[in-house]
């Protein structure tokens, strides 16, 4: 298989997804829209965050998508690097893809918001965020940095499941168990113990602080979050390929 044929096979796993995604959060939109309209329930509903879930739908689909494209495109004859390269270009264009479809949606909800003025929308995720850079931004400068903010966001979050998912099909069954457990226990149990007994509650804290540094919530610039992502995915696009160009078909 060529890299078109490629990028071909692996947008339409994203495509039919996609798809999905949009008809289950329209439905769920107009649903509860629906209710607060016609007085089913309190007249004080709001949409807000809806960029938030499609950046889990762009983790979950990397997390989904290894397996059985890389045997199946092995089985062809496809270079692992054929299939890296095809993977990275499919993961920008459906995340600038994705992107648009946030606007969509909220483009949806301003409709509906026009329609009946007790349902509050937050137009704008962002400028809640960074009010300070982006409280007042023109309408054109606000929708590219919006673009720009969140395909690099779906582009990190889809490196990261498909880092994952390629990680898990190296290790064996009881590596993957052992894992698991170990990063439960590890998170859930030893990571409080060490904040209230050694740190005095400091951990958390400063976890929180560095997690605000990095995201551009303590100066405010968005763009400080966007130089986080392109590293991010440039060091999940080199695990990725490292992953994917020592991986053996297993039987």
């Amino acid at each position: 298989m060529k890299l078109r044929s490629v990028y071909k096979y692996q947008m339409s796993e994203y495509v039919s997804a996609g798809i999905g995604y949009l008809a289950v959060v329209l439905s769920l939109i107009i649903f509860f829209s629906g209710l607060v309209i016609f007085g089913q329930i309190g007249d004080k509903g709001s949409f807000n965050g809806l960029e938030f879930g499609t950046v889990i739908f762009g983790f979950v689909m990397g997390c989904s998508c290894f397996l059985e494209g890389f045997l199946l495109m092995v089985q062809n004859g496809t270079s692992r690097k054929t299939i890296f390269f095809g993977r990275i270009i499919t993961t920008i264009i459906t995340s600038i893809m994705l992107a648009l479809l946030n606007m969509l949606l909220i483009l949806v909800c301003q409709i509906i918001v026009h329609f009946n003025d007790t349902i509050k929308l937050e137009i704008n995720i962002l400028q809640i965020m960074y009010p300070k850079m982006l409280g007042e931004m023109a309408a054109l400068p606000l929708f590219f940095t919006n673009i720009l903010y969140w395909s690099l966001a779906l582009m990190l979050a889809t490196l990261c499941g498909f880092a994952i998912s390629s990680l898990l099909y190296h290790l064996s069954r009881a590596a993957k168990i052992i894992l698991g457990v170990g990063l439960s226990v590890f998170v859930v149990i030893l990571l409080p113990i060490i904040d209230v007994v050694l740190t005095k509650g400091g951990l958390y804290k400063r976890i929180a602080d560095i997690f605000m540094t990095i995201m551009g919530g303590k100066s405010q610039n968005p763009f400080t979050a966007v130089l986080t992502f392109v590293v991010g995915i440039v060091i999940l696009g080199a695990v990725n390929y490292v992953l994917i160009t020592r991986a053996q078909v297993q039987k």
